[in-house]
């Protein structure tokens, strides 16, 4: 169920043109429109749920659709999730960001473009953006 004025409901819907990355049956991958460092991309559950309280059940499928990409990357990554509101993320909507890092705890600033090409189209629910 999509929520009026949710920024994520709108990447899910197609309202706001967003690159997709890869698709499963709940949570779509999707590169960040505001991306923290190269290969930033957001995991957004398809279904609307404030948090991972809201949908235990669902922000499981998330990390496991987040564990698969992360599996694709050909270095460490940080995987985060917040519970609190910031400005710009609201309505809240249960998603993770996967940044791409260094095993030297730098953020990755070479090779990400290629660590997206590699994900981009893969696994059997990928979709291109139309």
């Amino acid at each position: 169920m999509a929520v009026p004025d949710c920024p994520l409901c709108a990447m899910v819907s197609g309202t706001t043109r967003v690159v997709v990355l890869r698709c499963w049956p709940d949570v779509i991958a999707v590169e960040a429109p505001s991306p923290r460092a190269p290969g930033h991309v957001l995991l957004i559950a398809t279904d609307h749920f404030d948090d991972v309280a809201a949908a235990p059940h669902v922000a499981g499928v998330v990390m496991v659709a987040a564990a698969e990409l992360a599996a694709d990357y050909p270095c460490c990554t940080i995987l985060a999730t917040r519970e609190e509101v910031r400005a710009g993320d609201e309505p809240p909507h249960l998603h993770l960001d996967l940044i791409p890092r260094a095993p030297s705890s730098e953020f990755v600033r070479t090779g990400a473009a290629d660590s997206l090409a590699s994900i981009r189209g893969s696994g059997p629910f990928s979709r291109r953006p139309g």
